[in-house]
């Protein structure tokens, strides 16, 4: 009889580890990564004095696009460099503020971006890239998200990965949704002080 009342409590505690780890992308990840995302991109938005936009990261394949993600939330919005001249406001990163004098036309003495009108748009995003614990970038087995902190200088285009580009990043991994809502906040801070 002992025998059967451990294996029972064992069964028990296995589902309930496994249902704690369980974690679905749609179901649990995506609305914590859009709600933190556009709570914690709200100072950056006020300080550069611009509307940013959230929007879902392409996760899933299709024909003509694998993914190699498990899912993703970006925020964004545009200044305008000659703003950052004007009111003196500048970015933390110093490879962005090097990209800054480098991209306008009184650095370069040509045109190379911006749009007819003369004006010079950055864009400046916080993307979170989710990993499940299977995909080959996870870490360690885990749940990931890859915080990334983009500044891109690419006016009108802004392509990704591009050389027009300061990039840096914050790596999470967490067993549950609590994890991940602490973690998040966190990464999310260090990116934007190392950026904005």
């Amino acid at each position: 009889m002992k025998k059967i009342y451990e294996s029972d409590i064992q069964k028990i505690v296995k589902r309930v580890i496994n249902e704690s780890t369980e974690i679905s992308y749609e179901n649990d990840v995506e609305d914590i990564l859009m709600s933190t995302l556009e709570i914690e991109f709200e100072d950056v938005a006020d300080e550069f004095e611009f509307e940013a936009t959230t929007e879902q990261v392409e996760y899933k394949s299709r024909d003509g696009f694998a993914s190699f993600i498990d899912g993703g939330v970006e925020v964004r919005g545009f200044v305008d460099l000659y703003y950052l001249e004007g009111t003196g406001k500048s970015f933390t990163s110093q490879e962005a503020m090097r990209m800054t004098d480098k991209y306008t036309p009184e650095s370069t003495g040509e045109d190379e971006f911006g749009d007819s009108d003369g004006s010079h748009y950055a864009m400046l995003s916080i993307r979170c890239i989710y990993y499940k614990p299977s995909n080959d970038r996870a870490k360690e087995g885990k749940h990931t998200v890859d915080v990334q902190g983009i500044i891109n200088f690419e006016d009108p285009y802004f392509r990704q990965n591009s050389k027009f580009e300061a990039f840096e990043e914050e790596i999470i991994t967490f067993d549950n949704i609590g994890e991940l809502d602490s973690k998040l906040t966190a990464a999310i801070n260090t990116v934007k002080a190392k950026m904005f």
